[in-house]
């Protein structure tokens, strides 16, 4: 039998809910909202869908045609399963699951029937009812796991429309009218305390919800450090710098007096050679080099040094070298000649790398 709900407050009387609403709590083991009986509607419909979400979903669709009111004026929740394998759903006016939420939003909200439990099925018959009593009001669960509350004088014509149903009692003793026996005092189930009408448009933020906040307020204190620690490297970078600086400007002072880090290195080869380069025989290899060198440059000779080899008994540099032809070798060995360089040539030989040979460089006549 289906109660019809109505949107807001209005011609919802509701009496004491203490007794039921303690009931839950302590079954629960924690705080809930109980929302009264008479402010939510039970059914059970049958949804052939599988996941939560999809079901939630479908539900306002579902209860459509058995509410008295605009889908757009209730909130529709889902209350886990009946007995027979159907959906139970509870619908209450938005403005009231509002109130709920608002006024308590880390709480659990329940309707008041959870707490009691659903009566087993009896035969054929119309669903049991489990019936708890508490001066002039009822509240009642059905085999098919709705419920509703009524007034207490009400009871007997709602257990006659129902096709007499089987009914047991719990609290203070049932009206005149009513066939009914002694129930017996069972807890609410676990999966009926799980519920929460807390869904939809009223579900909770996520559990990652929080953590994502402080995540976001801490980013500009990360940036900040991480700038800190950016500022912190560059400063050791640049004394790293400002050190070597000093030190190479020392080594520079002790060969090139007038010297700078900043000066070009080309200049500064120069500058080197021609300081070591005070004479045939006693300026080591860095005179002869820069001489030979500075010909074969001169010359726009197409040759390769594949190997330096100095020696100081005497002063000499040898130099393997490549040339296209055995003509580029002979004209690399008297451009080296006229340069005022002493050149003994060493056996040519021609091959598909090209021409191959060894000379022998030294300070003196190049005649």
């Amino acid at each position: 039998m289906d109660i019809l709900v109505a949107p807001g407050r209005e011609g919802a009387r509701v009496d004491d809910i203490g007794p039921l609403a303690a009931r839950l709590r302590r079954a629960s083991g924690r705080d809930i909202h109980v929302v009264p009986a008479e402010h939510v509607t039970l059914l059970n419909v049958t949804l052939p869908l599988r996941s939560n979400r999809q079901r939630i979903a479908a539900l306002p669709f579902a209860v459509e045609d058995r509410l008295a009111a605009p889908l757009e004026d209730l909130h529709v929740a889902l209350c886990g399963h009946g007995p027979d394998g159907g959906i139970v759903a509870a619908a209450l006016a938005r403005d009231v699951m509002a109130d709920a939420a608002r006024d308590q939003p880390d709480l659990a909200i329940l309707p008041e029937q959870l707490a009691l439990p659903v009566p087993p099925p009896i035969g054929d018959g119309p669903p049991a009812w489990l019936v708890f009593r508490h001066g002039a009001r009822v509240v009642v669960r059905l085999a098919d796991g709705t419920g509703f509350a009524a007034r207490a004088t009400a009871l007997p014509e709602l257990w006659l429309r129902a096709g007499r149903p089987v009914v047991k009692s719990l609290g203070e003793a049932l009206p005149d009218g009513i066939d009914w026996t002694q129930g017996k005092d069972v807890p609410p189930s676990q999966a009926d305390l799980s519920v929460d009408m807390r869904q939809g448009a009223f579900r909770p933020p996520s559990g990652w919800v929080r953590p994502l906040r402080a995540v976001a307020a801490a980013l500009p204190v990360v940036a900040l450090l991480h700038l800190a620690l950016a500022w912190a490297d560059l400063q050791v970078l640049r004394g790293l710098a400002l050190d070597a600086r000093v030190e190479t400007e020392a080594a520079l002072a002790e060969k090139v007096p007038s010297a700078t880090v900043f000066d070009d290195p080309g200049m500064l080869w120069s500058r080197l050679s021609a300081r070591d380069d005070d004479g045939p025989g006693d300026g080591g290899p860095v005179p002869l080099l820069d001489r030979a060198s500075g010909t074969l440059m001169s010359a726009e000779l197409a040759v390769t040094v594949d190997r330096l080899v100095w020696s100081t008994a005497p002063d000499t540099l040898a130099l393997s070298i490549t040339a296209p032809t055995l003509d580029v070798l002979q004209q690399t060995e008297e451009a080296l000649r006229l340069a005022g360089l002493a050149v003994t040539a060493g056996t040519a030989t021609a091959g598909e790398a090209g021409a191959q040979s060894e000379l022998t460089i030294r300070d003196g006549d190049g005649g």
